[in-house]
């Protein structure tokens, strides 16, 4: 939006001010020592204006108004740099359960959507479908379970995290209880 704006092909960075909420629009130049495309560079007087500390072959941002933006161009900005925050989200946490998988973890169930049950691990939700639940047990909200990581999804349908478990018995200890066996290959 802001390169519409201003009509220019200058490189733009967008950064959310936390403490306002306001996002912060900057233009980034090279800085060089002859300028061949005024739009991506600027010679080391004009950046030392802008920041003292510039160096050649260094980048200056160049803060840019955004009030003539207007609020729709505001808050797509902020729309995207939200999606790219989930995103980077989505995959630390990835990550960090893709290496899990055959772990047994313990989780919570957090809600019921239709036959599947919805656990939270803490950091992350997964989803027990209704063909991995033990046909002896029933389910309610706030029970304690104990799963096996089947597998993890990086895409962003649903949750990403599919388990394969039975309620743990708290009181006899985990060590009494057995788990399924699985194949991490194709179901």
């Amino acid at each position: 939006m802001a390169r519409k704006h201003y009509r220019t092909n200058e490189h733009y960075i967008a950064e959310l001010n936390e403490k306002t909420g306001s996002i912060d629009l900057f233009a980034v130049k090279k800085v060089v020592e002859a300028v061949e495309n005024p739009a991506m560079e600027l010679t080391l007087l004009e950046a030392r204006r802008i920041n003292p500390a510039a160096e050649l072959e260094s980048e200056v941002c160049i803060p840019k108004s955004t009030d003539l933006l207007g609020r729709i161009s505001a808050q797509t900005a902020k729309q995207v740099i939200f999606q790219k925050i989930r995103a980077a989200e989505r995959e630390t946490i990835y990550q960090e359960y893709s290496g899990r998988v055959g772990e047994r973890v313990n989780c919570t169930v957090k809600r019921i959507e239709g036959t599947d049950l919805v656990l939270d691990l803490g950091k992350a939700e997964a989803r027990l479908p209704k063909i991995e639940q033990s046909r002896l047990e029933n389910y309610s909200v706030g029970d304690r379970l104990r799963c096996v990581i089947k597998a993890v999804d990086k895409s962003g349908e649903g949750r990403g995290w599919s388990f394969r478990g039975r309620r743990q018995s708290w009181s006899c200890g985990c060590s009494s209880r057995r788990f399924p066996k699985f194949t991490t290959g194709p179901s």
